[in-house]
């Protein structure tokens, strides 16, 4: 399925999901946000442990209360002002 294909699968000795990566794969689950499909709240807790090394703690534990409770409205708003902070920043990652 479209969701065996994004999980994060990778051994756990990879550490931090590439920035190009990282990108790609929040526009993956903001398109399965803004759809409000059932299979973002999977992706986001399937790539949790990558997605805590690379996103600043506050912008992860936001995004995790907002997927976790299936407010994916909140969600997809928070996580498209999130990329568009990563386009204009230098990536992004682990901003404080």
């Amino acid at each position: 399925t479209q969701l065996d294909n994004m999980l994060c699968i990778e051994d756990e000795e990879e550490n931090k999901i590439e920035l190009g990566d990282m990108h790609a794969f929040l526009l993956q689950l903001l398109a399965l946000l803004r759809d409000s499909d059932a299979d973002a709240k999977a992706l986001f807790q399937a790539c949790s442990a990558k997605l805590k090394q690379s996103l600043a703690e506050r912008d992860y534990l936001e995004l995790d209360k907002k997927i976790s409770s299936y407010n994916f409205n909140e969600a997809t708003t928070y996580l498209q002002a999130l990329t568009l902070r990563m386009d204009r920043d230098e990536g992004g990652m682990k901003h404080v």
